[in-house]
């Protein structure tokens, strides 16, 4: 049975990648797996869970590679790292940033409420660096919240920025006026 979910999640994985959410179908991914139809309803509720399953495995990703550049560091540089994660993933993995990020779908976390109770697991990670970076004494005092979504949003008008094609294609020159712009971002913020 677990053998059949993953060969679904495979196949609608596979679907996301070349064709995006829009190639997606039940019946197409039940066509690609071998199953009836019906079958595929066994493993998810309707086409949106199925979504939801390859859009928490992007958050996965992202997540780690997050962890990673945090891992036992503090300050802002560590912070740059862990930025530079995101944009990183975003350019490593455009289908899942977009839908992610820029697609409107059902379940996304709302701000305040869904963030202030910790309900992201990516921002918290966000959240947490810029806490000790604030306690630290790098930034200036202010609310931690507040600051990490000014970061985040930062950040991501600048991913989506390059998605949308306002850098270009290329790669080197939106990375370095991501990084000459998180500069100028932490400079504002530092005491």
């Amino acid at each position: 049975m677990a053998d059949v979910r993953k060969r679904i999640c495979d196949a609608t994985r596979a679907v996301f990648m070349n064709e995006g959410a829009d190639g997606i179908s039940m019946r197409r991914i039940a066509a690609d797996v071998g199953i009836t139809p019906t079958a595929i309803y066994r493993h998810f509720t309707d086409k949106s869970a199925l979504i939801a399953a390859i859009v928490d495995e992007g958050f996965s990703i992202l997540e780690n590679k997050m962890r990673r550049a945090a891992r036992g560091r503090t300050g802002r540089d560590t912070l740059k790292r862990l930025l530079d994660g995101y944009s990183d993933f975003a350019l490593a993995y455009p289908q899942y940033y977009d839908f992610m990020f820029l697609l409107p779908r059902t379940g996304v976390r709302r701000y305040p409420d869904d963030f202030r109770r910790r309900e992201s697991a990516t921002f918290n990670i966000l959240l947490d660096m810029v806490s000790e970076t604030i306690e630290s004494g790098e930034f200036k005092h202010d609310d931690a919240l507040e600051t990490s979504l000014t970061i985040w949003s930062h950040v991501h008008g600048f991913v989506s920025l390059y998605r949308c094609g306002r850098f270009g294609d290329h790669p080197v020159r939106f990375r370095s006026s991501f990084r000459r712009s998180l500069q100028r971002l932490f400079d504002g913020l530092a005491s």
